[in-house]
């Protein structure tokens, strides 16, 4: 990943100013990566630590691994790159918001307002998407597997997502921090203990 490691005394601040869960594994602790083409704005963690919103924020490739984000307030926000791998979006408010090639795997998003959202090409295998609006988003090629819940109305090859067997990305969407199938391990194991 291109980008700036920034030191532990800047990654455990952050840490504890976006309400991570309390299972954050030691790596995640001590490292923070940000890409250089889209620095986060601090001030913008901040404000959505503090009040649950933060529309029309710039959260380009955040970390943003297991945060507590339920009921967010997050329309129009640019989270494009992000990663957002068990991350807890109940309820999260994502009008118009700009996910693409974020990595929501394992996120739980049900009752997650995603209309007008643009998802194209964004990771939600074993993702939890159920009472989703979809009214508008953009799901081309959004990637998700039989892990994946849906509500049993939507077909998400319809909606132009593109189905991953057995943790197997196209080649275009690999990338050297994305191990789906430890990804799907862990989505599986945390659903299994609700």
């Amino acid at each position: 990943m291109v980008g700036n490691r920034k030191s532990s005394a800047f990654a455990s601040p952050l840490l504890a100013t976006l309400g991570i869960s309390a299972i954050v594994s030691a790596m995640a602790v001590t490292s923070v990566w940000v890409t250089s083409a889209g620095a986060i704005e601090r001030q913008d963690l901040q404000y959505l630590q503090a009040t649950g919103q933060c529309p029309q924020c710039d959260l380009e490739a955040a970390i943003l691994t297991r945060a507590s984000l339920s009921g967010a307030q997050l329309m129009e926000a640019n989270l494009v790159g992000a990663e957002l791998a068990q991350a807890s979006l109940i309820a999260a408010n994502l009008f118009s918001a700009n996910l693409q090639n974020a990595n929501r795997a394992g996120a739980n998003l049900s009752g997650a307002d995603l209309s007008y959202a643009d998802i194209s090409s964004a990771n939600l295998i074993g993702a939890v998407l159920f009472d989703v609006n979809w009214n508008g988003a953009v799901t081309e090629g959004a990637l998700y597997s039989e892990e994946t819940l849906f509500d049993d109305t939507i077909n998400p090859e319809g909606l132009g997502m593109i189905l991953v067997e057995d943790g197997e990305l196209p080649l275009s969407y690999q990338s050297e921090t994305t191990n789906t199938s430890d990804i799907q391990e862990e989505s599986t194991r945390d659903r299994s203990v609700r």
